[in-house]
């Protein structure tokens, strides 16, 4: 999967994931958790939450992308025997805060995600795993898209206490077996939002 097939840019019907905090720095691995850290620019305080993953095989991903910009930054995972350029699967997080898009919702930003999807490509099934006040988990096929491969997401959004956090597993359809997915997809469907020890939460 080229780096430029997974859909993380700006969506026509929201701004909002254009505009979220640079994630300040990814937390080594520990005990088979992936801690994603985000802070907003050039501040000392991070934001009050972080996504916390558990990844039976943490040694096999590498951290390879980090795109900030004035309003937004993205943090991309791939197989360490892959390369940025060419990856068959990621697991992406980013975070949206209420400071920038202060009518943000999980809900709304998994609507955007699948309104875009379904925009861009010929064939798209979604489906709503899970939608709470506080997460919303959703699974998408997606065929014969603009500049991409076929390939299937899983996410979850979180509400949180200063923003929107969200983390999904991307994964080409032609490389990733279906037994596969459905490992990820638990790894993603099992996140957890937990409080960043350095903001005293």
């Amino acid at each position: 999967m080229k780096k430029s097939s997974i859909f993380v840019g700006s969506l026509s019907l929201f701004s909002l994931l254009s505009a979220c905090s640079p994630i300040d720095s990814l937390k080594p691995f520990d005990q088979q958790q992936a801690a994603i850290l985000m802070q907003q620019r050039g501040a000392a305080t991070p934001s009050k939450q972080m996504v916390s993953l558990s990844l039976p095989q943490k040694e096999a991903w590498k951290k390879t992308r980090f795109t900030p910009d004035e309003t937004s930054a993205l943090v991309v995972l791939v197989p360490k025997q892959q390369t940025p350029a060419d990856f068959s699967e990621s697991i992406q997080a980013r975070v949206l805060p209420y400071e920038y898009t202060p009518d943000v919702t999980a809900k709304k930003y998994v609507d955007a995600e699948i309104a875009y999807a379904r925009k861009n490509c010929r064939q798209t099934e979604a489906s709503l795993l899970r939608d709470t006040a506080q997460e919303v988990i959703y699974r998408m096929k997606m065929i014969q898209c603009h500049n991409s491969q076929d390939q299937w997401q899983i996410g979850k959004v979180f509400n949180g206490v200063d923003g929107v956090y969200s983390v999904r597993y991307v994964g080409d359809a032609g490389s990733i077996s279906e037994k596969h997915f459905m490992q990820m997809a638990q790894v993603i469907s099992t996140a957890t939002l937990v409080g960043d020890p350095r903001a005293g939460l």
